[in-house]
């Protein structure tokens, strides 16, 4: 019953989640915008703008106008991040060419990225170490491994309970691998020696000890009448009908962004122009939410009538002793 009650949440869940963050009039919008201003070379305010725009509609084709953006602004490590993510999504979606350029992309700017080792020796290792890289917290797991990085300025910071923070700026070149290894922390004075305050002397007091109360005879049993099984297999299956219209209402609004997309030029790999790749996104995304509100409503509709149909018959309930004597 637990778990046919999670399915169904988990659908509820994720349509509203979908619907939340989805958004591609927006995202429309925010493409169009950000490819004129990569045509007047404003990188910097174009890759927010298409960052955005993926994060209300994903697609391969928005990430891979966000790597080469983020390539010509200078950010080669995201630019290289953004390029393998779109070679994974172009993969998943069948996407051929795509994927073959994103991984050709991926090639190149491996040679152009820079990389940062943050070493942390096992004897600097105090208790509540925290490593900081411009601000952001760097895991344990990442100590000494080489992590794409941009080129530019950047902070590298340790710190501890009870010992001084230690920072280090190191420039970030374009090429090659640069390690940063933490020192030793210094203790932190201030924090060494507290000051100490006066303990109170005890005071003797006597006490009188306390009453122990009468043993109090335990409340009769009284026996479970009905079950709650059949209101939560009806419950469990209107969430699995509402989940599987929600399937056919995103499998309608798939098919009529396809066909958008198709009329518009769109074949398997490429689209003419950033309506019909929209277009095409918006068919691939509503098809994945249509497939999955399908299935998980079909698992809450099947647990609902399972549960319904599995349910106990409510107990009879006669004479009972105690107070709820003459009740019934």
């Amino acid at each position: 019953m637990r778990l046919a009650a999670l399915l169904g949440l988990i659908v509820l869940v994720s349509t509203r989640v979908a619907l939340a963050q989805t958004n591609p009039v927006a995202a429309e919008a925010l493409f169009d915008d950000a490819r004129k201003l990569m045509e007047q070379g404003k990188y910097a305010e174009a890759c927010p703008k298409l960052a955005e725009s993926e994060r209300l509609d994903p697609g391969v084709g928005t990430l891979l106008n966000l790597g080469e953006c983020y390539d010509k602004n200078g950010q080669t490590a995201r630019a290289w991040e953004t390029f393998r993510e779109a070679e994974a999504l172009a993969g998943r979606n069948h996407e051929t060419a795509r994927a073959t350029y994103a991984h050709k992309r991926v090639g190149e700017l491996e040679k152009r990225v820079s990389r940062v080792s943050i070493v942390v020796p096992v004897e600097v290792r105090v208790t509540g170490l925290q490593v900081m890289s411009d601000g952001a917290f760097v895991s344990e797991p990442l100590w000494g491994v080489s992590v794409p990085i941009d080129a530019g300025t950047h902070v590298i910071e340790a710190r501890a309970p009870g010992y001084v923070t230690w920072k280090s700026t190191f420039e970030a070149s374009g090429k090659g691998v640069q390690i940063v290894t933490v020192p030793a922390l210094e203790r932190n004075p201030a924090v060494d020696t507290p000051p100490t305050q006066p303990q109170p002397r005890p005071v003797a007091t006597t006490t009188t000890p306390a009453p122990v109360p009468a043993p109090v005879a335990p409340a009769p049993d009284v026996p479970v009448v009905g079950s709650g099984q059949k209101t939560a297999g009806i419950v469990v299956g209107v969430i699995g009908v509402v989940a599987l219209g929600t399937g056919g209402v995103f499998g309608g609004l798939a098919m009529s962004k396809d066909s958008t997309a198709r009329s518009a030029g769109c074949d398997a790999n490429t689209c003419p122009d950033s309506n019909s790749l929209n277009a095409s996104n918006d068919a691939q995304a509503f098809a994945r939410v249509s497939t999955w509100s399908f299935i998980l409503g079909g698992v809450a509709l099947v647990g609902g009538v399972v549960l319904f149909l599995t349910a106990p018959k409510p107990a009879k309930v006669g004479w009972m002793p105690g107070a709820l004597r003459g009740t019934f």
